[in-house]
């Protein structure tokens, strides 16, 4: 008979009170801003993406830039599909030069201070030097903190 595995974890954070956790978050984007409690248990799921050691990388924020949503050549309208574009180069860094020379794509979750937490897929685009990331693959705004952080976590779930 086969059984399905379950995972369970706890977390148990000590504090003088409920906000010392609430201003760590904030530190890292704007969760306060969520529309509801739905909504913001997603989001705070995105920060427990899980990847292998190699595919989380701390970058700098240089290497990302926001961009205007891809427009349709059928419709002509934006097509707000959770896709943003990296260059080649990128690529090569990120995965190495055997892997990164094959990819056309990569599943992603970048989560950063000055920009907020984005979630989806980056395609191969030549020509551009930074990663462009799209309004439809951002979750959560950008943190409110005044001395925001310059870091960058980027996870790679897919290749």
């Amino acid at each position: 008979v086969y059984k399905r595995q379950q995972i369970f974890r706890w977390v148990y954070v000590r504090a003088p009170s409920v906000s010392a956790l609430q201003v760590e978050l904030e530190a890292v984007a704007n969760f306060s801003a969520q529309p509801g409690a739905r909504i913001l248990a997603a989001r705070l799921e995105l920060l427990m993406s899980s990847t292998a050691p190699k595919k989380c990388l701390k970058v700098s924020c240089g290497d990302f830039k926001l961009a205007e949503e891809p427009i349709s050549p059928v419709t002509a309208e934006a097509m707000h599909d959770g896709c943003g574009y990296v260059p080649a180069e990128l690529l090569s860094r990120w995965l190495g030069p055997t892997v990164g020379g094959r990819a056309v794509a990569v599943q992603v979750r970048v989560v950063a201070p000055r920009l907020g937490v984005f979630k989806g897929v980056l395609m191969l685009k030549r020509g551009i030097h930074c990663v462009q990331l799209t309004p439809s693959m951002r979750k959560v705004l950008p943190s409110t903190v005044d001395d925001a952080q310059e870091y960058a976590w980027l996870i790679i779930k897919q290749v």
